[in-house]
């Protein structure tokens, strides 16, 4: 007989629902690992994620004042 394979056998293994990262995420993620990116790579991974500026902003301590004047003079250039 073949062996099936059934999907709930494996999200139950992995500790059940994975969520993938959220836009958020993936600037955070992208800032943190690459601490040298320029602000132009920066905006245009928010531009392109769809990220939302405030919340990256808050979630690395930049403030939200001086994080929408760097995205702002980045997209500019």
């Amino acid at each position: 007989m073949a062996r099936q394979d059934n999907e709930a056998d494996y999200t139950e293994g992995l500790g059940g629902f994975i969520a993938a990262p959220n836009a958020e995420d993936i600037v955070v993620q992208f800032v943190q690992g690459n601490p040298n990116a320029s602000l132009e790579q920066i905006a245009g991974l928010i531009q392109s994620t769809g990220a939302d500026l405030g919340s990256v902003a808050s979630t690395l301590g930049v403030p939200m004042a001086e994080a929408q004047r760097a995205f702002d003079a980045a997209i500019s250039s």
